[in-house]
């Protein structure tokens, strides 16, 4: 398995920033798989890990979005994937589309 993009967006409310990774990850072949758990790091304005299980079913299959806790300074916010982990597949980092995603 592998990640195959990495959407990285920041949002402003009440003065504050939050940043959030939406992960897609799929097989070898390119199908999207559930329950994978996606381990990720930001760095930047921001600091922390964060994890959490993709989608299982209909448009959210194979998909996560992981959100990072508030911070105040508008500055670059970076996402590093760190691991993949589901029983039955293997996980190589350097399959990935993406690892790494900065915004400013």
């Amino acid at each position: 398995m592998k990640v195959k993009s990495i959407a990285l967006t920041k949002k402003l409310t009440k003065g504050r920033y939050t940043a959030s990774a939406v992960v897609t990850v799929v097989d070898q072949t390119g199908n999207s798989i559930g329950g994978v758990t996606v381990n990720g790091a930001f760095s930047g304005a921001v600091s922390g890990a964060r994890s959490g299980p993709t989608g299982t079913s209909g448009k959210n299959l194979g998909i996560v979005t992981l959100t990072s806790s508030t911070f105040t300074a508008n500055s670059s916010v970076t996402f590093t994937i760190t691991s993949l982990s589901k029983s039955g597949y293997t996980y190589n980092a350097a399959n990935n589309v993406v690892t790494s995603v900065t915004i400013p």
